[in-house]
């Protein structure tokens, strides 16, 4: 709820509170736990009492925006340059409530608010005038903000920079919470104390980056402590800043990243900036929580919200390249024995590709692997009793390839100059019209022939040469929004798969049309611990692809059990990725009651909402809960991934469950474990006394694997 409180606006969610103070430049009074209204703040010294200025700065108040030449000599948000001049100070002019935020042009944001403030400023000397919008989540406790700039004059204008959010926040000892990594080290949790200075988290490759999520957390300590959390719905090059205030106080900045910008608005044109959210917790797990229940319900395409992943078998680590119709066929009769609900069909089934020298970019199929056409194909797996799926990697092209020979003015190519090719591939320039055309014409081709339900989306490389470089960045991540709308509005109920070499490109932009992402490339489940630790501090569970690999793992040689593996990939979108035929036995049983046991807790596996128990960092255990909507029902899952020696066996409190209810605990049966357990125990007593793990690392739970983990799932229902 939105109110006007004399010269405030307070904003309320069920638990915070959002407060501004109009004027000539607008000052954020509070940001926090929810308080009562007042007739005014006043008294909280704001309006009256000017902060103490340095001998660089004209005032240190916490306004909503900042920017070159206001006053200030601090990071700001909005960097401009119009006739040679940099200096931009916009007034607010006028202060709007609305029921429904603003549509941001050729960009996805959230869906489902009620509330909105719109700000309206302007700078009359520039005639640029700057609209920004806070929208408010009232369950999820989480705002949404975006700004546009709008060149009313008759110059051009170049954006230097134009970031999304700025939150000035008080006085205190800070830590600054990072997801960080790299090619299958994705989104590894990483945290730094702020001690001075300024701390930037960026991504510079035209994607949102393995190496630095969109995603920030800081964390004020000490009695009056909170969290902040925010992450940006955009998919291309990102900035977030933490900037230690001379005079107390970290400024919080996050939108487009500002390298190499130099993005031209003619008159009477504008340029929006994608939508930042945010949230304030007095916690980081409550911070958490916040965001992702809002990327569950404001976030997830609305037609697949709730729609059960389906248990996938995927070919690429299965065959690689290497396969022929037998094989497919003997793959696909598999599958279907141990109950797998889906056959993804992923790279070297189209035109001449046996290994990644060649094709991308010739979407048709290659019949002498297939045995068939790509309909007959999809028509023989559904009759087997699979549903079909398949991979492209549409942004990309070959040099050897029909396109490439057809085409090579599509490839993202400079004159004079030698490209750089990654994987041998190029980018395909999708700034122009004709080649994002060409791609959703394809790519709908193979949907429509194949009768797919799924797409695996991959892009294998980043942006490296950059014509035009002041806007390609931005014009490269637009050209993709554009071509994933036209794709999602005429299959609206297709799931798409994100992947970019693993998790490169997993953030908020992605999942506003592709309700799933593949977490990364390596599966080895001592890694995805942490890789899945980091996710679930943004995103919900459902949202990460995780499945059962090779044992030995191909990028670690770690080994562990299928048991192990698969209690570290139940929570998400699950699956299993190798060659399935080649399993004895003992073995296919197993994976068989993996599957019987998933299909049974899918529903809050997938959907559950998620309470940690355990951090990685802090004693070697990863833990989560995920419980129904009553709390009636939970599965939770304990991985260790260190045997201590003459240490004291771990024990897990296991939280999230109502603490007045009684519960009947029983441990879900695998080869390590040498007894079936059951238990019956209260909701408060599981949270504050805890379970134990005793028999974790025995000489029958370890032999034969190396470096292995351990794990167990218990299922949790109410008596």
């Amino acid at each position: 709820m939105i109110k006007r409180l004399g010269d405030y606006i307070k904003a309320d969610t069920k638990n915070t509170s959002f407060i501004i103070l109009t004027g000539n430049r607008p000052e954020l009074v509070y940001y926090g736990a929810k308080i009562a209204d007042c007739e005014n703040f006043d008294f909280s010294g704001i309006k009256k009492d000017c902060p103490f200025t340095s001998a660089d700065d004209a005032d240190n108040f916490p306004y909503l925006i900042s920017s070159s030449g206001d006053g200030h000599s601090r990071e700001n948000m909005i960097r401009i340059v119009s006739d040679k001049n940099s200096t931009l100070r916009l007034l607010l002019k006028d202060v709007r409530i609305l029921k429904i935020k603003p549509e941001i042009t050729g960009m996805p944001s959230s869906y489902g608010e009620k509330e909105c403030i719109l700000l309206k400023y302007s700078d009359d000397a520039l005639n640029i005038a700057l609209e920004q919008y806070f929208a408010f989540f009232e369950n999820s406790d989480v705002v949404a903000t975006s700004v546009k700039l709008i060149n009313n004059g008759k110059n051009d204008i170049k954006i230097k920079r134009l970031l999304s959010l700025q939150l000035d926040l008080p006085s205190g000892s800070y830590d600054m919470l990072t997801l960080e990594g790299a090619a299958c080290r994705e989104r590894f949790p990483t945290v730094k104390t702020l001690n001075g200075g300024t701390y930037v988290n960026a991504s510079y490759s035209g994607l949102s980056s393995n190496s630095r999520n969109p995603f920030v957390a800081l964390i004020k300590k000490g009695t009056n402590g909170f969290c902040v959390e925010s992450n940006l719905i955009y998919s291309g090059n990102h900035k977030e800043i933490a900037e230690c205030g001379n005079l107390g106080g970290v400024r919080l900045l996050s939108g487009i990243n500002d390298y190499l910008l130099d993005f031209c608005v003619a008159p009477c044109e504008s340029f929006c900036a994608p939508e930042a959210v945010f949230t304030v917790a007095k916690d980081t797990e409550t911070a958490s929580f916040n965001m992702r229940d809002f990327v569950d319900k404001h976030i997830i395409p609305a037609a697949l919200r709730r729609v059960e992943r389906p248990i996938v078998v995927n070919t690429w680590e299965t065959f690689l390249f290497d396969f022929d119709e037998k094989k497919l066929t003997d793959l696909c009769d598999k599958a279907v024995e141990l109950g797998a609900e889906m056959l993804v069909l992923d790279d070297g089934w189209f035109g001449k590709r046996n290994d990644d020298t060649s094709s991308l970019g010739d979407w048709y199929e290659n019949t002498e692997k297939l045995g068939c056409s790509l309909k007959e194909f999809g028509d023989k797996i559904r009759r087997k009793g699979l549903a079909f799926g398949i991979w492209a990697e549409p942004e990309m092209i070959s040099k050897d390839s029909d396109l490439y020979r057809a085409h090579p003015d599509f490839a993202m190519t400079i004159d004079g100059i030698t490209p750089i090719e990654i994987r041998h591939q190029l980018c395909l320039d999708t700034t122009k019209k004709e080649v994002r055309d060409y791609i959703v014409d394809k790519i709908s081709d193979i949907i429509s022939k194949s009768g797919a339900t799924y797409l695996k989306w991959d892009c294998n490389r980043s942006v490296q040469e950059l014509k035009n470089s002041g806007s390609l960045f931005h014009l490269f991540t637009l050209g993709l929004y554009d071509m994933l709308k036209r794709i999602t509005d005429k299959f609206p109920e297709l799931i798409i798969e994100s992947c970019a070499s693993g998790g490169n490109r997993f953030d908020l932009g992605m999942l506003c049309f592709t309700p799933q992402i593949w977490a990364s490339d390596n599966a080895d489940p001592r890694y995805r611990a942490a890789i899945q630790e980091g996710t679930l501090y943004a995103y919900p569970q459902v949202t990460m692809g995780t499945h059962v690999g090779h044992i030995p793992d191909w990028h670690t040689f770690n080994g562990t059990s299928y048991d192990n593996s698969f209690s570290v990939a139940a929570l998400g979108a699950f699956g299993y990725e190798f060659n399935l035929t080649e399993l004895s036995e003992k073995d296919s049983e197993i994976i068989r009651n993996q599957i019987v046991f998933y299909k049974k807790w899918r529903q809050t596996l997938q959907f559950g909402a998620l309470t940690v128990n355990e951090y990685l960092a802090e004693r070697g255990i990863s833990s989560y809960t995920v419980a129904d909507e009553k709390q009636e029902k939970a599965v939770a899952t304990v991985i260790v991934t260190e045997n201590r020696l003459n240490y004291v066996y771990p024990k897990v409190c296991i939280k999230g469950l109502n603490p007045d209810y009684t519960y009947r605990v029983s441990f879900r049966k695998q080869a390590e474990l040498s007894e079936n357990i059951t238990f019956t125990a209260s909701g408060s007593a599981l949270a504050r006394l805890g379970v134990s793990f005793p028999d974790l690392f025995t000489d029958k739970a370890i032999g034969g694997n190396y470096n292995s983990i351990q794990t167990r799932i218990l299922t949790i229902e109410k008596i």
